[in-house]
Formats: structure tokens, C-alpha cells, sequence
């Protein structure tokens, strides 16, 4: 398997949980611009 490819699965595995993180960490301090992010 090549470097990228594993990249993208762990990606792909992380990026859920990391945007949920960072979703309730934010709300908090930026509610406004993360309300504009989420319908990116």
C-alpha cells in the first residue's frame, strides 16, 4: 500500500471525530463563523 493511500484512510477515520472536537471547542468561542463553515 502506498504512503498516500494510507493517508487518506487514516483521513478518512480521524476526520469525523476531529471535526466534532473541533465543532463543540469552537461553537464556544466562534459560533458565527463556525455556523458558516458547517454549510461549506
Amino acid at each position: 500500500m502506498h504512503l498516500a493511500q494510507l493517508l487518506d484512510r487514516v483521513a478518512i477515520f480521524l476526520r469525523p471525530r476531529l471535526m466534532q472536537l473541533r465543532n463543540q471547542e469552537m461553537d464556544e468561542a466562534f459560533p458565527e463563523f463556525y455556523d458558516l463553515d458547517r454549510f461549506v
